[in-house]
């Protein structure tokens, strides 16, 4: 079978995931051993599945929800619900995510210059906030394509995305590859029912925005010329490039997840 071009999109994205792991493969990197106390993982849990809840019931949800439907009017009149965006294809599914997700970018690149120009104390407040940002955006692209984000497996699927989406790349090929199997194995109820684990993600965004607002505050040490600017674009680039990483990673597993669907109601499975 001749891979479309959007399958052909998703298995190079694979094979460069892959390509970074084997690059880490042959050394011990800081993540590698890097270990949390269970207990301290239960309470970033709890945070992440109140943000999800918090997010759901917000009156900009009901916004966003009307703003796909009109979205998919654009390509098919019939469309009423969620539920009926899947009668969409792909490509313009992908328009129109990209078209949700481009002001988050922009606003990702304002809110990072920000950062790198107040005191690193108030910058801390960003740590939260980038979080809310990427669960809201994960169940934007999870309603774009049909998806009601508020039942269990949505729920616990999108988390899922979310833990690998804000790993490394180098550490990103293992986690698609268990989310991919957990399309294929279709156990929804194991899924659904799974103990909330967030695993090493969030601690590592934190730690990463952490690291930015450090280093854009030793720029701005250093002297009072033109750091200033320096330390600005320092942060601004950081936090984009992060919000990218998540939109790619999260629209290419929702991109691959249509296929599988459609493949599943061909007899193609």
């Amino acid at each position: 079978m001749c891979l479309s071009f959007f399958e052909k999109q998703i298995d190079s994205f694979e094979k460069k995931l892959e390509m970074y792991r084997l690059k880490q493969k042959d050394r011990v990197g800081f993540w590698d051993s890097f270990t949390l106390e269970e207990a301290y993982m239960e309470k970033m849990d709890d945070v992440i599945l109140y943000t999800y809840h918090f997010i759901q019931g917000l009156p900009k949800q009901e916004q966003l929800r009307d703003r796909i439907i009109q979205s998919g009017k654009i390509f098919k009149e019939d469309v009423e619900t969620i539920a009926s965006m899947k009668s969409l294809n792909l490509s313009q599914l992908t328009w129109i995510v990209e078209k949700e997700c481009k002001s988050k970018l922009k606003s990702s690149v304002l809110r990072g210059s920000l950062m790198g120009v107040i005191h690193p104390l108030y910058g801390t407040i960003n740590l939260p906030i980038e979080i809310v940002l990427y669960v809201q955006t994960i169940q934007t692209i999870g309603l774009t394509f049909g998806h009601e984000m508020n039942n269990p497996y949505e729920m616990m699927l999108a988390l899922n995305i979310l833990n690998a989406a804000m790993m490394p790349k180098s550490y990103q090929f293992e986690e698609w590859t268990v989310l991919k199997k957990k399309l294929t194995d279709r156990d929804l109820l194991n899924l659904a029912q799974e103990k909330v684990i967030t695993g090493k993600g969030p601690i590592i965004q934190i730690l990463y925005q952490v690291l930015s607002l450090f280093c854009s505050r030793v720029v701005r040490r250093k002297g009072r010329k033109h750091t200033p600017l320096l330390g600005i674009g320092i942060s601004g680039i950081t936090t984009y490039y992060h919000m990218k990483k998540v939109i790619e990673f999260s629209l290419k597993f929702y991109q691959y997840r249509f296929i599988c669907e459609k493949r599943l109601r061909k007899g193609m499975l």
